[in-house]
């Protein structure tokens, strides 16, 4: 029981982690049609900073807003002063954005170094009904959700309106009087701070190294594509989905195969869902 337990719960940590990520990048793709490959560097970002206001003798918890904050605005410049002249191009957006992510990694090695860092836990093991739970993992998984349900439900406002105007028509949304730039770089800026955000919640479970944000962007891209281009919704369930396959694969088998395993499901489904998980792809300008 106590291994099924840990097994759920961290199954649900990765798969809100991989959601977290996945969502935000799917919104870029959604309301701009570009994929972000600097995405994997703010969640490193965020890690590195959290690790750096532990060292200062914070919380990670409370370096949550610092870290969302951070990403923000970095996110929202990177839009407006690198992408944003070069956006129709999406092929120079990718070389950009790849470029951004190995200037990140550079800077990380810099202020950091090369090795790997670790934070403690700040909250710990318990007993519950016979069984040992981690607090740490359940506190970070009900941010996680808590900023999911906060996004879905902005989603659902005039705020979020606006998005999906301006993702399903771009020249539409502007006749109507929507700044659709503006919407454009917040929407990046808050996929970045998203990022982060999950850089910060799973920072304890993982070491922190300059390169640590390569494989979140490859499962983020494969969460995206498995979900469905542009659908938040899929993405959110397909991050949970393959959180739990990937738990379960590492304990029952071996952590080396669960990437390999998530990358089959993932094969399995486009097979059999073209379309993506819940059966249409978002559209955009």
């Amino acid at each position: 029981m106590e291994q099924e337990l840990q097994l759920a719960l961290s199954g649900l940590l990765a798969g809100f982690t991989y959601a977290l990520v996945a969502v935000g990048l799917t919104l870029v793709f959604g309301i701009m049609g570009v994929v972000n490959l600097s995405h994997g560097a703010f969640f490193a970002l965020g890690a590195f900073v959290t690790y750096g206001v532990v060292q200062w003798g914070g919380g990670s918890f409370l370096a949550l807003p610092v870290v969302f904050l951070l990403s923000l605005l970095l996110g929202m410049g990177l839009e407006r002063w690198v992408i944003r002249p070069v956006r129709r191009h999406h092929a120079v957006v990718a070389i950009v954005t790849l470029a951004v992510a190995i200037f990140m990694e550079q800077v990380f090695q810099l202020v950091w170094g090369p090795d790997y860092h670790s934070i403690p836990r700040e909250l710990p093991l318990v007993g519950f009904m016979g069984t040992t739970v981690d607090l740490q993992q359940i506190a970070a998984a009900l941010v996680a959700v808590a900023l999911l349900l906060v996004l879905f439900g902005l989603l659902r406002t005039r705020i979020g309106m606006a998005v999906r105007l301006v993702a399903q028509d771009a020249e539409g949304a502007a006749l109507v009087g929507i700044d659709v730039p503006r919407v454009q770089t917040v929407v990046f800026g808050v996929a970045c701070g998203l990022a982060a955000v999950a850089g910060n919640l799973t920072a304890f479970a993982h070491s922190i190294y300059p390169a640590m944000g390569r494989v979140p962007l490859v499962m983020s891209l494969a969460v995206v594509i498995f979900g469905g281009l542009g659908n938040v919704h899929a993405a959110l369930v397909a991050g949970l989905i393959l959180g739990l396959v990937a738990s379960g694969v590492s304990f029952y088998v071996s952590p080396e195969w669960s990437y390999i395993t998530m990358l089959l499901v993932i094969a399995v489904g486009l097979l059999t869902r073209p379309s993506g998980l819940l059966g249409r792809v978002g559209r955009r300008d």
